[in-house]
């Protein structure tokens, strides 16, 4: 009788079906889901990166500062630009259940063809380079225009020394030694000369002191700012690999499970052949063969 056989046949094909679709269907929800929180995650990264961003650069500014003033800085220059060579994506392949064996084998899972993809890679004054970071590296040791530390010292203090802050104070100050002098009947003596002569190298290297003092505190809320980027940027990496791993846990899982669907249908089968398959009278040992 083929109507009991087709039925049971059709029927574990169609559970088999049902099962893998209903697989990739967890699979794919997984997937969505953990793209939203990559998404999420990195969004909020770059929240906390544009907040700290400010204090970062007014530091990364401020130790530069010191550094010029106390004749260790320099440098500067355009670094010669960086061109992006895109790669080219991959094909993927095609997947298999049952191998070798078939549909209803125990062949496992097989991936044919596919082709792999070519990373992207960078040049820099045509010179090649595998890695952005090689090719930065290579682009900061060629820049042109810089300054040695000697003129960029040169430069800070002069800055200080012409300032409006400085030429105010100077000013004031002088007056006040004029002023006591005359008062004393010392306006042409030669400690008010002397006084007058010391003066202003004696203040601008209090202006100096007070300066680095002053970038040294900015320098300091850049390099905690920096730090705190840094552990954003270190936890959303954590998150992002995590989800990243869901993901693929969750196709892995829809793979197998959908492989191990069909081989459900094939038992199913061969258990709906042996149900059919009867002793043709009580206590021998022949069996009744259907024909088909």
């Amino acid at each position: 009788m083929p109507g009991p056989l087709i039925a049971g046949i059709v029927g574990s094909v169609a559970s088999g079906a049902m099962q893998s679709n209903a697989a990739k269907k967890a699979a794919g929800a997984q997937t969505k889901a953990a793209n939203a929180q990559i998404a999420e995650t990195r969004r909020q990264f770059d929240l906390v990166q544009s907040l700290l961003k400010p204090y970062v650069t007014a530091g990364t500014g401020a130790l530069q500062g010191q550094l010029d003033l106390m004749g260790i800085g320099g440098g500067g220059g355009t670094a010669p630009s960086i061109q992006t060579i895109a790669g080219t994506a991959g094909t993927p392949g095609t997947r298999t259940f049952g191998g070798e064996h078939g549909m209803f084998g125990g062949g496992g899972i097989t991936t044919t063809g596919g082709t792999p993809g070519t990373p992207a890679s960078y040049m820099v004054n045509g010179q090649p380079f595998a890695t952005l970071q090689e090719a930065q590296a290579f682009a900061d040791a060629n820049k042109t225009g810089g300054v040695s530390a000697a003129d960029a010292q040169k430069a800070a203090i002069a800055g200080l020394a012409n300032g409006e802050q400085f030429q105010a104070l100077a000013k004031q100050g002088e007056y006040g030694i004029m002023a006591n002098a005359a008062a004393t009947g010392g306006l042409r003596g030669g400690d008010t000369q002397g006084a007058l002569a010391q003066y202003r190298p004696a203040m601008l290297q209090g202006l100096i002191d007070r300066q680095l003092a002053n970038l040294g505190g900015i320098a300091a809320n850049g390099q905690n700012a920096a730090g705190m980027t840094g552990t954003a940027a270190q936890n959303a990496g954590q998150q992002v690999n995590q989800s990243l791993g869901n993901i693929g846990q969750a196709q892995a899982g829809s793979a197998l499970a959908s492989g191990q669907a069909w081989n459900n249908v094939g038992s199913g089968i061969l258990q709906t052949l042996g149900g059919l398959a009867q002793p043709t009278t009580a206590g021998q040992g022949a069996w009744q063969k259907w024909q088909f």
